[in-house]
């Protein structure tokens, strides 16, 4: 749990973390969970992804405070490498393949740049960070049997879904 929230991407079981929430659900209630995305290997994100994890390995023996204080230089990195030339090829030129593309990092270019500095933050300081695909995540709600599911993209997965048992079940 982070801040009254429930924090599945980095803890040890997310999967079995899920059905605890649903465990607190009453019948017709909704859950809406957020999980980052995996990408396929063909995806120079993959690779992106995969050098954060490397990195992960060292950050997570930073303390906090410093390592608050390494994600403004690594965020600058950041946004002058994929966001800026995202920005000059999308909205300057104009050239929507590059709008439509899995552009890196291009989800930051519509944020604050506060909101790039915090999530490097978030990105380097759990230790383990799952990711998935969009049917894994999908399946986690048709086994739960949740009703009216809903996927909403934008940096993630944002899934949600309604329980609707039978009253036959409920009673059982």
């Amino acid at each position: 749990k982070d801040n009254g929230r429930w924090r599945l991407d980095i803890s040890p079981f997310p999967e079995q973390g899920f059905k605890k929430l649903l465990g607190l659900l009453k019948n017709q209630s909704g859950i809406l969970i957020y999980v980052y995305h995996a990408f396929p290997k063909t995806s120079f994100n993959y690779y992106l992804v995969k050098l954060t994890d490397f990195i992960r390995y060292f950050t997570t023996e930073i303390p906090y405070r410093i390592l608050y204080i390494l994600s403004y230089p690594i965020a600058v990195f950041s946004y002058l490498i994929f966001v800026v030339p995202y920005l000059i090829f999308s909205k300057i030129f104009k050239i929507e393949k590059i709008a439509q593309s899995n552009w890196p990092l291009k989800l930051y270019s519509g944020y604050p740049f506060k909101i790039l500095i915090n999530d490097t933050f978030d990105r380097f300081s759990p230790p383990l960070e799952h990711r998935y695909l969009k049917q894994e995540i999908l399946d986690w709600y048709q086994k739960a049997e949740l009703k009216n599911i809903k996927i909403l993209g934008q940096g993630g997965w944002r899934i949600f879904g309604i329980k609707n048992k039978p009253i036959w079940k409920i009673l059982l």
